[in-house]
């Protein structure tokens, strides 16, 4: 499921701008994809990082 930056740095308990370059270096590094929607940017973890967080569980 997508998930807005807002949504992400609410639920993490960080400002969205910290948020908002967390997710650049996950976005560089391959592990999300970002979209934009009108004014909102949504994410989604890629197939590398659903396989890197399924071999940690």
């Amino acid at each position: 499921m997508a998930r807005t930056t807002t949504g992400i740095a609410k639920d993490a308990g960080i400002a969205a701008s910290t948020a908002s370059h967390h997710l650049t270096v996950l976005r560089d590094a391959g592990l999300i994809a970002s979209s934009r929607e009108g004014n909102r940017m949504l994410h989604l973890r890629t197939p590398l990082a659903e396989a890197l967080v399924g071999a940690a569980l």
